[in-house]
């Protein structure tokens, strides 16, 4: 397994039963929990690195290469790969969905499909579908009334069905082979429309292309200013620096009152705390309920 040299921090591999390990980097030899504490911690770091940029920012190349270097980490470790498929799908255009490079993704990796990993897989299943279900949403803005703007908008479509639809049979192969009680737990219990959805969303690919639409006649010039499907949310942004602001002020003025009156001996000052205290609690309902 992998580990982190609590001396020169690089990353070796030990065997899981040892209780010690020796690093071939700078010949210490050391606790192996250590260094796998060291490991875990170095791992935690990264993956929050990783999903602030991507779902934060919507910096998708940062966070690719973040979650990327996870598996140095952790080799075939389906967490980072479902991240990198995140940044794939969260980089995806109007004229490029990539649902292809997403499979491309998935094939290039050894994932043990054991009951964790099946657990995982299922479940992000679920997130493709709302990625691909945001494309068609998306998509609506190259049409009017039914009829693509350009010529160029309907190829587009054309291509991105196509590649929706080849995604979405490729993870039909993959329900067969996870752990069979995770499957029935997940489409019994907790999804029993999962594969319902499912098939709708691959019946709308079978009549897209099916479909005869057409292209309006106009000769006036259309822009689409951003091909994003998945652009920032301003205003989340906003919410969520004024909300980290306000808990923080808060905070101080908490700790502040209640450190006064631990000090000074006077027990209103203890109690005035509670007030900061409420108040970060408000607006941390706030932003729980504007953002779920």
């Amino acid at each position: 397994m992998k580990v982190i040299c609590p001396n020169c921090k690089e990353v070796i591999d030990v065997k899981q039963d040892e209780k010690y390990g020796y690093c071939k980097h700078c010949s210490n030899q050391f606790v192996t929990s250590d260094a796998l504490n060291l490991l875990v911690k170095k791992y935690k770091q990264i993956n929050n690195y990783a999903k602030t940029q991507l779902f934060t920012h919507l910096e998708v190349d940062a966070a690719y290469d973040s979650f990327k270097s996870l598996l140095s980490l952790k080799p075939n470790d389906l967490n980072a790969i479902t991240g990198m498929a995140d940044c794939l799908f969260m980089g995806s255009t109007l004229d490029n969905f990539k649902g292809q490079e997403v499979i491309d993704l998935f094939e290039q990796y050894d994932i043990t499909l054991d009951r964790e990993n099946s657990y995982l897989i299922l479940n992000y299943m679920l997130e493709i579908m709302k990625y691909c279900r945001i494309y068609f949403k998306k998509a609506e803005v190259t049409m009017s009334e039914g009829s693509f703007i350009k010529e160029e908008f309907l190829n587009w479509y054309k291509k991105n069905n196509e590649s929706i639809k080849n995604l979405l049979s490729y993870l039909e192969q993959i329900i067969p082979l996870v752990d069979k009680e995770e499957l029935d737990t997940f489409r019994n219990d907790e999804h029993p429309k999962f594969m319902e959805n499912f098939k709708e969303l691959q019946k709308r690919c079978e009549e897209n292309e099916k479909a005869e639409f057409k292209v309006l006649e106009t000769k006036d010039e259309f822009i689409i200013e951003d091909l994003r499907i998945i652009t920032p949310d301003k205003k989340l942004i906003k919410l969520r620096k004024y909300s980290f602001i306000g808990i923080s002020i808060c905070a101080v003025i908490f700790l502040g009152l209640l450190i006064s009156g631990l000090v000074t001996g006077l027990p209103v000052l203890s109690w005035l705390s509670l007030i900061p205290l409420f108040g970060g609690a408000i607006i941390f309902y706030i932003f729980y309920r504007k953002t779920k």
